[in-house]
C-alpha cells in the first residue's frame, strides 16, 4: 500500500491535468467549427494534407514541461512517497 505523507501535494497535478483537458476540448471544438463553417465542396482543394500527430507535439512539450517542475517542487520540498 502507497501512503503519501503530504497529500495535499497532489492538488499541484491539477494545473497539468487542467491543461491537457483544456488542449482536448480546444481540439474538438476546432473540428466541430471547421466542419460547420466550411463548404464540403472546397474543402479536398483548401485543405490538402493535415498535420496530424506533428500538431500535437508542442501541447505535449509544455505537458511534460509543467510535469517536471511539479515534480521538481515536490521533490524539492523534500516529500515523497512511504
Amino acid at each position: 500500500m502507497i501512503r503519501f505523507l503530504a497529500p495535499w501535494w497532489l492538488v499541484a497535478v491539477g494545473p497539468v491535468l487542467a491543461v491537457a483537458g483544456v488542449y482536448a476540448w480546444r481540439q474538438w471544438r476546432r473540428a466541430a467549427c471547421a466542419s460547420r463553417f466550411t463548404n464540403s465542396d472546397l474543402l479536398p482543394v483548401l485543405a490538402l494534407r493535415r498535420m496530424g500527430r506533428r500538431r500535437h507535439l508542442s501541447a505535449g512539450a509544455v505537458l511534460a514541461a509543467l510535469s517536471a517542475l511539479v515534480n521538481g517542487a515536490i521533490a524539492a520540498a523534500g516529500i515523497g512517497v512511504a
